[in-house]
């Protein structure tokens, strides 16, 4: 067993750039300054709450950490806090798109050597659910054979999407949505002008809420889908129909809608979320897939409306 540094424990702190999620920034910190950080976490719970968020900056405060004796980190002043997201010693991944064995050998060829401080590398991967299966088998390889000290952090919305290998080989820190309390919160704080609308359109995800004001198409299609999901009963053809008339066949924009759609579905359903989520997800990925590859507009929305 390591030996606590009482000193350390006591005088520092972990400056989090996440509104809220008061027990899950506990226990990473406590892992942090015990010297208990294990080498893989999985960050699980609904999109846009900031669980990747969340990630980084465990993956900083455990660089910054090692390097000195400090009040508060990561301190954004040293070295390793300025040059974190250019350094060898980090990998990040953060994409909506299919994680395919490429990007797993690029993580392995980056930790293949050592680290440049401290010895300790650490990857931090969004959207997780996106691994396909050699990218999964290729990251569980990694995980049976780590090249030094590594830290990996999955962020994704269940642990369904995983193959039960990987998941039962990291610990699970679990989230929920963002509280009323927190979002109005974050709203004060960022001095934020967020109509009614905008906010009720967030369903409590402060990430949510962020991208809504930065994009004003997407901020008109979210309200449009919310509108087509009041009218109809049942997720069927003419729905998803609709659904695809919000724009050109645009594989990613496509995705980003049907996922907002699913958000509001488990918002019906929070008892069965994971689930429904995740069959409902499945079916629309692989439709999805199917577009990419000029598949026919009605087969896949029909294979689609039968599958959700």
């Amino acid at each position: 067993m390591p030996e606590i540094n009482t000193i350390r424990m006591r005088e520092t702190e972990i400056k989090w750039s996440v509104v809220g999620h008061e027990k899950q920034k506990e226990f990473l910190k406590n892992a942090l300054l015990s010297d208990r950080v294990s080498q893989f976490y999985l960050l699980v719970g609904p999109d846009n709450v900031g669980k990747t968020s969340l990630a980084i900056d465990f993956s900083k405060a455990i660089k910054c950490y090692r390097e000195a004796v400090k009040p508060v980190v990561p301190c954004q002043k040293c070295e390793i806090c300025r040059s974190f997201r250019a350094s060898a010693d980090h990998f990040l991944l953060d994409s909506v798109e299919e994680i395919k064995i490429d990007d797993i050998r690029l993580l392995k060829k980056r930790f293949a050597f050592a680290a440049n401080r401290d010895g300790h590398k650490t990857a931090v991967i969004g959207n997780a659910q996106n691994l396909n299966r050699e990218a999964a088998n290729a990251f569980l390889k990694l995980l049976e054979e780590p090249a030094g000290a590594t830290t990996f952090l999955f962020a994704l919305p269940s642990l369904g999407w995983l193959p039960q290998t990987i998941v039962s080989r990291g610990q699970k820190v679990i989230f929920t949505l963002n509280t009323e309390k927190d979002f109005q919160n974050f709203i004060k704080q960022q001095n934020i002008a967020a109509t009614k609308t905008q906010q009720a359109l967030a369903l409590r995800r402060i990430g949510l809420l962020k991208r809504i004001l930065e994009d004003e198409d997407q901020y008109l299609s979210y309200s449009r889908i919310r509108d087509l999901d009041r009218l109809s009963e049942t997720p069927g053809l003419e729905f998803l129909n609709q659904i695809m008339s919000l724009h050109d066949v645009d594989s990613q924009q496509l995705r980003i809608l049907f996922t907002y759609w699913l958000l509001l579905e488990n918002e019906k359903t929070p008892d069965t979320l994971l689930k429904n989520s995740l069959k409902k997800s499945q079916a629309i990925a692989q439709g999805l897939e199917m577009l990419t590859f000029n598949a026919n507009k009605k087969l896949v929305l029909d294979s689609i409306a039968v599958s959700i």
